[in-house]
């Protein structure tokens, strides 16, 4: 069926009783029609025709209607596609920006944490002289610019660094460490490191070790990136240690004294540096090191009179047994010492339940067949007495003192 074009519903019925619809009328007039019948049937046929017109005109106006709005619906449709393709597109763009940007900070992460592995190959020979390798537990230490020991960066330390894996293992992580039994038990590696390694404390190392580590040290803290002031500072301490008067006395308690200095103080300067703002160590404090030498020569005499009441225990101990064991005293001992026999009852049995008393001292007239003093010496002198230090005559475990020489203990005499 023909599109219409036009609007039925806007057309008027024409008369047909004009002398234009003349030959239409005539048609009908020969069927047997009056000419008013023949006009009023044309009128008929065009109403009719008309109502089609109209009713096709209605359904042609629905159909445009509803294939505009599906159309609609359709661009309507699409354009939600289109902006749901557009917000997925910027959504996996984004997600895409995102993991680069995840990737670039994990690099930038694995970087400061590995910064070995993102070092730049040069072109070129090896060089001459061979690196040194320290501790990767010493560089953790000082990439968070904690405390180190200098033992790490001697040779004997690099010796360590290189053939045992406890150096290179977290201080928390735990190791296996076969035991004096042979048993293998699960440690922790900074028990294993203190107990099997043998790091030497800063204030035991030798000079030629602290010349040894110092400017390795200085080279590991400027890998690290330690900030300036203060590795000078560093610089200038153990340039201050290494040029004081002392580095070059005769007396090796001085020299020594150095070293503990150096010891003490770098370490209580890392303690103090997490709490409080902290002094320079560029300078050398003379009252503290005087302090220190101080020290050490007190545990040098110490030790020389720990000595000294060695010998003299020993001696003393050496004169008591050789007068115990000489042939009359020793068969004096034995009738001395000799049990009486048991009480008995009245029908001859031995009452087992009756004891002596008894003591760990005995009695005086055994204590009179001892010499009543120690022999002398080669030289007329005599050892000092292990209770009082004393070197007058008198028998050690017989000493008049009631206090030992320190003032510790309460003594006793036989």
């Amino acid at each position: 069926m023909a599109r219409l074009t036009e609007d039925p519903n806007l057309e008027n019925q024409p008369d047909f009783n004009l002398a234009e619809f003349a030959p239409d009328r005539l048609l009908l007039v020969a069927e047997g029609l009056t000419d008013d019948q023949a006009a009023n049937a044309l009128g008929a046929v065009w109403r009719m025709e008309n109502n089609k017109a109209k009713a096709q005109w209605a359904r042609q106006i629905a159909d445009d209607a509803e294939e505009e709005r599906l159309a609609e619906e359709r661009r309507r449709g699409q354009a939600e596609h289109e902006d749901v393709d557009a917000i997925t597109a910027a959504a996996q763009a984004q997600f895409k920006l995102e993991q680069e940007q995840e990737k670039e900070e994990a690099r930038k992460e694995d970087k400061k944490r590995n910064r070995i592995k993102y070092n730049e190959i040069k072109n070129g020979v090896l060089p001459d002289d061979e690196p040194f390798f320290p501790s990767a537990y010493a560089l953790r230490k000082l990439s968070k610019g904690d405390y180190c020991e200098l033992f790490y960066f001697t040779n004997q330390g690099e010796d360590i660094a290189l053939d045992c894996s406890a150096l290179d293992t977290d201080p928390e992580a735990m190791v296996m460490v076969a035991g004096a039994n042979g048993v293998n038990t699960w440690i922790q590696a900074g028990a294993a490191r203190n107990s099997k390694t043998g790091i030497i404390k800063d204030e035991d190392l030798e000079w030629e070790q602290l010349v040894e580590a110092c400017p390795r040290m200085v080279d590991a803290m400027e890998d690290n990136l330690w900030p300036i002031p203060r590795l000078s500072m560093f610089v200038d301490f153990w340039k201050a240690i290494q040029r004081h008067p002392w580095r070059t006395s005769r007396d090796p308690l001085r020299k020594r004294a150095l070293l503990l200095y150096q010891a003490k103080q770098r370490r209580r300067w890392h303690l103090i540096a997490g709490i409080r703002d902290n002094c320079s160590l560029a300078e050398i404090n003379e009252k503290l090191l005087n302090d220190d030498w101080h020290i050490l020569c007190n545990q040098d005499r110490n030790k020389e009179l720990q000595s000294a009441i060695a010998k003299a225990t020993q001696a003393a101990i050496a004169e008591v047994r050789a007068a115990q064991f000489t042939g009359e005293n020793r068969q004096q001992r034995s009738s001395l010492y000799k049990r009486s026999q048991s009480p008995q009852l009245d029908d001859g049995r031995q009452l087992s339940s009756y004891k002596k008393p008894k003591s760990f001292r005995p009695s005086q007239e055994l204590w009179n067949t001892f010499p009543t003093a120690r022999a002398a010496l080669p030289g007329g002198e005599y050892p000092p007495c292990a209770v009082c230090l004393g070197r007058h005559r008198h028998f050690v475990i017989k000493c008049d003192a009631t206090r030992t020489w320190d003032d510790k203990f309460t003594t006793f005499a036989i």
